[in-house]
């Protein structure tokens, strides 16, 4: 969404500017969103692409769950990530959605839900690299590592946090499948 509707599609180099991402449409436009929903395909090709890196980068550092535990302040982020599940969308989502919560047991009911996210994405998910992420132009990606590296979280925490999201939605289905070892998830 971002790239189509916020950059200018006939003059895309002078939506980026080389010594500053801040400055860009790209960078003011996930400033302003409430959260990014993360769109994966069977192979789960975003998670490979440098602007979707910064993308989530962007989502887990702005994320209300750490914010809160870090006591920060200021605009929050939601990250949601869905991918089919059997021809089915299966979403991830940060805390519950009003179907989670029509049995009252909120927290079975989105374990339950998230445990249909395809196990293929989830392995993908819990090996993640921001920095192993593909770009068409080598000289974005220059930016965009270099961007995540001076900020205070680095990109180091932002990869735990995005495999964390993945393993806390697929620790129940590998319990329960005695699927831990080999998901390597002890």
């Amino acid at each position: 969404w971002i790239c189509a509707y916020a950059n200018r599609q006939h003059c895309l180099e002078s939506e980026v500017d080389t010594d500053n991402l801040e400055a860009s449409s790209f960078y003011k436009a996930m400033k302003n969103a409430k959260g990014v929903l993360l769109v994966l395909d069977e192979t789960a090709t975003a998670l490979e692409r440098i602007w979707c890196a910064f993308e989530e980068f962007q989502a887990v550092t702005m994320s209300g769950a750490y914010r809160k535990h870090e006591q920060c302040e200021g605009t929050t982020m939601l990250l949601d990530i869905v991918a089919s599940g059997d021809g089915d969308p299966v979403v991830l989502t940060e805390g519950h959605v009003d179907h989670d919560d029509i049995d009252h047991k909120v927290t079975l009911s989105k374990a339950a839900r998230e445990e249909r996210f395809p196990m293929s994405i989830i392995h993908k998910g819990l090996t993640l690299k921001l920095g192993n992420a593909q770009a068409s132009k080598p000289e974005d990606k220059s930016l965009i590592l270099r961007w995540m590296e001076a900020k205070a979280i680095g990109m180091d925490e932002a990869n735990h946090r995005l495999r964390a999201i993945f393993a806390i939605a697929s620790w129940r289905k590998c319990i329960m499948n005695k699927e831990v070892a080999c998901m390597n998830l002890h």
